[in-house]
């Protein structure tokens, strides 16, 4: 109902014609945050960057070595004016801004949490993602130097 006009209008006999007025209204609330995952990847040259709201499922998988910008998006009456940012519920200090930029992720930042807090006036709100981080291994078949799970379907060659 932020922004809306609110028009209010009464009819009476003693009236030659029914009276009107309006309001806009304005209403106050704490920040609404989405956290997104901004990644960019290189092929053939290009650089595109593509962005998918953060949750926790593989489609979100980081991969090692990975540069990740994660955005703070929140909507908020009056506007968002601090932001903060958390690794496993620890400040990140020197991050104040909506994006946060993981240059070249480890394998050891799995699992980890990456949360983005949104302050106004009205209150705070936060958003979370845990981290997804992909290791790409190859698996040269035909090296034979390997300890493999013979419980685990394998065909070489």
């Amino acid at each position: 109902m932020n922004g809306k006009k609110l028009t209010c209008r009464s009819e009476n006999a003693a009236l030659k014609q029914p009276e009107k007025t309006w309001i806009k209204l304005e209403v106050k609330y704490a920040p609404q945050v989405k956290l997104v995952i901004e990644r960019s990847s290189r092929r053939e040259g290009y650089s595109l960057m593509s962005s998918i709201q953060a949750s926790n499922s593989d489609l979100n998988a980081i991969k090692v070595h990975e540069d990740v910008i994660f955005k703070c998006e929140a909507n908020a009456n009056p506007d968002v004016i601090q932001f903060k940012w958390f690794r496993n519920s620890e400040l990140i200090s020197g991050e104040e801004n909506d994006r946060l930029l993981l240059k070249k992720v480890s394998k050891e930042m799995n699992g980890k949490i990456i949360s983005c807090e949104a302050s106004n006036g009205v209150g705070t709100s936060r958003a979370e993602h845990v981290m997804n981080v992909s290791i790409n291994q190859r698996l040269d078949a035909k090296r034979k130097d390997f300890d493999h799970d013979s419980s685990f379907p394998f065909k070489s060659g």
